[in-house]
């Protein structure tokens, strides 16, 4: 059983003392959000941008630079036998999560990325499913972070789906529009 560390709005407030981590070319902070009711596990929110330069992540567009948005739910093991784990799968994360508390998820991921959007001012960002046909549930999760970032001062540049049935967005810091990247 997994217990809460973040259960209020002030919790996540605190969340402004974060530091931001780089690993392997991408920048995100780590929010512990739960820990297991005998303290061996810890569970955290990794929320992160990843620059990439010239690479082309839409099918009909050139390569431009950019920053690549994601999330996902990490586990560590505090007695120190297991390695630490990371998942992007909802069904898996709901086992490190405490059952009462998993609403507030997006709320720490909106505010790490308004942080990060803060801190790194990327110009574009590009975020996509990893899912093929994602259901409109999951979809709800993408429309909430679209909307923290709006209420940044980026907009949508660009909404659809891939070849492979992943749905994209590119937002854009005002200013930016589409014909900057033909």
């Amino acid at each position: 059983m997994f217990l809460p560390f973040i259960t209020t709005a002030d919790d996540i407030a605190d969340l402004d003392q974060l530091k931001v981590k780089a690993e392997g070319g991408c920048y995100y902070m780590r929010a512990p959000f739960a820990y297991s009711d005998d303290g061996r596990w810890l569970t955290s929110i990794d929320v992160g941008l990843r620059p990439a330069v010239d690479a082309a992540p839409i099918e009909d567009l050139g390569p431009f630079s950019f920053h690549e948005f994601a999330y996902e739910i990490t586990i560590a093991d505090r007695w120190g036998q297991h390695d630490l784990e990371s998942t992007m799968e909802p069904d898996r994360a709901r086992l490190w999560l405490p059952p009462d508390n998993r609403r507030m998820v997006l709320e720490v991921v909106g505010a790490c990325c308004r942080s990060l959007l803060q801190m790194f001012e990327p110009q574009i960002i590009y975020r996509r499913t990893l899912t093929e046909h994602p259901s409109a549930k999951s979809l709800r999760r993408y429309d909430f972070v679209t909307k923290v970032m709006e209420s940044e001062g980026y907009r949508l540049l660009r909404a659809g789906t891939h070849l492979n049935g992943c749905r994209f967005w590119l937002m854009g810091l005002d200013g930016i529009d589409l014909s900057d990247l033909l």
